[in-house]
């Protein structure tokens, strides 16, 4: 029930961000995450437990699509967002098929990286103690995924100033984006990765008292430090990627990266040679380090003239 409003909102808030309106779509994630945290700490005092969880998450996603709508409807804004103009440009005929082949790709991209995460829970799950290690590896990762969120952002980012700049036909422009939008992502990572290698222990601390499970964790606290900056790179550039019309390219080196080489780096060094949960964590900075680094001489490499003379 609450995929339909997250997917209305994001597609709305895409919408008014690529016309220089960020701060509505700040403003409705804000709001859906106060009213479902809000609503989930009332629903869990009051016993109803996961289910509440659940149905919070649902109102949280539906207040966030109704702000979104009174906000568009309110700032007259109707006719660039949702409203067909009665007469389209040639290069705004976009059909469902050629929405797919952008879409699709891009989703894989972010399909293939978030399940190779649970492949590398079975892997902690094969460790000896495996149950320790499983929930070590989950404070772990969802620990990172709330930092991971900064570098959605600037992806986001440099997919809307690299279109901006191709629809300009502005090559140097393209290019400039790119390396001003990695330069953000380099220098947000290093500030990241730096709080989480000095106090993600004490955060871990947050999740629980478990002693056997915060060892587990902290052992692998180095394994999530180093997979910010990364991931912050390959992130960066995907978003990029797509306003170039390279998401199948950057979905094809994703799925290599993580399932030829980081997946089984990581189960040969934390499951054979004996390294434990950082083991299973240096497979998924080695699947990281790899994506950006193809995705860097993808863009490094590519004829962006020739990109934009395409438009």
């Amino acid at each position: 029930l609450a995929w339909p409003p997250t997917w209305a909102f994001n597609c709305f808030s895409t919408a008014l961000a690529a016309q220089h309106l960020q701060l509505s779509g700040l403003v409705g994630q804000v709001l859906s995450s106060a009213v479902n945290f809000g609503l989930s700490w009332a629903l869990l005092a009051s016993g109803s437990g996961f289910l509440g969880i659940a149905a919070a998450n649902v109102v949280g996603a539906w207040s966030s699509m109704a702000y979104i709508v009174v906000y568009i409807v309110a700032t007259g804004r109707q006719a660039s967002v949702w409203r067909v103009p009665p007469e389209i440009s040639a290069a705004g005929q976009v059909s469902f098929v050629e929405f797919c082949r952008t879409a699709l790709p891009t989703a894989c991209s972010m399909w293939a990286e978030w399940w190779a995460a649970e492949v590398l829970a079975i892997f902690a799950g094969w460790l000896p103690g495996g149950q320790e290690s499983v929930a070590a590896h989950g404070i772990l990762f969802n620990t990172m995924a709330v930092f991971y969120m900064a570098f959605v952002a600037v992806s986001r980012a440099c997919m809307l100033r690299v279109g901006h700049h191709i629809g300009a036909q502005d090559a140097s422009g393209v290019r400039l984006a790119f390396v001003v939008s990695v330069g953000v992502a380099v220098s947000l990572s290093a500030v990241v990765a730096a709080a989480l290698g000095a106090y993600g222990p004490a955060i871990l601390r947050l999740y629980t008292r478990d002693e056997g499970i915060l060892a587990q964790a902290d052992s692998a606290n180095l394994g999530m430090v180093l997979s910010i900056p990364p991931y912050a790179v390959m992130m960066c550039l995907m978003g990029g990627m797509r306003s170039v019309g390279l998401q199948v390219w950057s979905a094809k080196a994703v799925f290599v990266a993580f399932y030829v080489v980081g997946l089984p780096f990581g189960y040969y060094v934390g499951c054979v040679a004996g390294v434990g949960l950082l083991g299973i964590w240096l497979g998924n900075v080695a699947a990281l380090v790899c994506a950006a680094a193809a995705l860097g001489a993808k863009i490094a490499t590519s004829d962006l003239q020739r990109v934009v003379a395409d438009v």
